[in-house]
């Protein structure tokens, strides 16, 4: 109770003094991030808006100027009038967002369910982690599991690490980005049922699987199957009893395929071109 009273206190302070220099100094962005649960894929929001030189208040979903990462799009009001450039949809309902201007959505299945022009390009800005915390770490694990914060704590995972304590590292995806993309990185293979945990290995170079361990995340596969289009990747789930032998593990996953370059340099350009616009405009 006490920890959860400072974190919102802090978080006031941390709100009020990035709207006096972002006031001052002209790049301030209302933006929405989930807060509820802490979460590395949501905290990513504001350190993306961040590394291209603005300063983005977390405000609400209707007063936002631009939503990037993350499955937010379903809980837009109908009347958003702002900037859409990476995000997607949690599951296969269609959503009307007639006002919203399209830079970029997370992939095909989103693009198809927002009516959102054909046109529109596939990416999600988390593929970014690789330019937004530079610097290969070295390897020391040869598994990494990342189980979405939905799934903490799950039998088969606390198993499988006591069995291989050297060799495998359980990763809390409820820590701050670049802690969790940090650890990830000292990995040689990506097991993860969070969908950031799959895309910061895509970014990192590192073969990654779809774990899932239970129906607690929401959506049935839906954002997994939607980022994979984007990409050009058949993605298949994982699923483990906690007895496997770390060789087995590891054959599970499939060997790294898909080609994210392009859409990595793209997503940086429309987040470059953006911010050059955004700023042109609040002069």
């Amino acid at each position: 109770m006490l920890d959860s009273l400072i974190f919102k206190a802090q978080r006031k302070i941390q709100k009020a003094i990035n709207g006096f220099w972002g006031n001052l100094g002209g790049n301030r962005i209302d933006t929405f991030w989930y807060l509820k649960n802490k979460n590395f894929g949501d905290l990513l929001n504001p350190d993306i808006l961040r590394y291209y030189g603005l300063i983005p208040l977390n405000t609400s979903k209707s007063a936002a100027q631009v939503i990037t990462a993350g499955s937010i799009l379903q809980s837009l009001p109908n009347t958003f009038a702002g900037y859409i450039i990476g995000s997607g949809l949690i599951d296969e309902r269609y959503k009307n967002l007639p006002k919203a201007k399209y830079l970029c959505v997370r992939g095909a299945l989103t693009r198809e369910r927002l009516n959102a022009p054909d046109t529109t390009p596939l990416g999600d800005p988390g593929l970014l982690v690789s330019k937004i915390y530079p610097g290969q770490r070295q390897k020391r694990f040869t598994l990494g599991i990342v189980p979405h914060y939905a799934d903490k704590g799950d039998s088969r995972i606390k198993k499988l690490s006591q069995s291989y304590p050297k060799d495998i590292k359980v990763i809390n995806v409820q820590r701050k980005p670049k802690k969790v993309v940090r650890e990830i990185d000292r990995c040689e293979y990506i097991l993860s049922s969070s969908l950031h945990g799959l895309i910061t290995a895509d970014a990192l170079r590192i073969p990654n699987g779809w774990l899932v361990l239970s129906d607690k995340v929401r959506g049935a596969g839906f954002k997994f199957y939607d980022y994979t289009s984007a990409i050009n990747r058949q993605i298949k789930p994982i699923k483990i009893t906690g007895t496997e032998r770390l060789s087995q593990l590891i054959e599970m996953i499939p060997p790294l395929d898909c080609q994210i370059t392009e859409i990595q340099e793209n997503l940086d350009l429309i987040f470059r071109s953006f911010v050059k616009q955004y700023l042109s405009k609040a002069q």
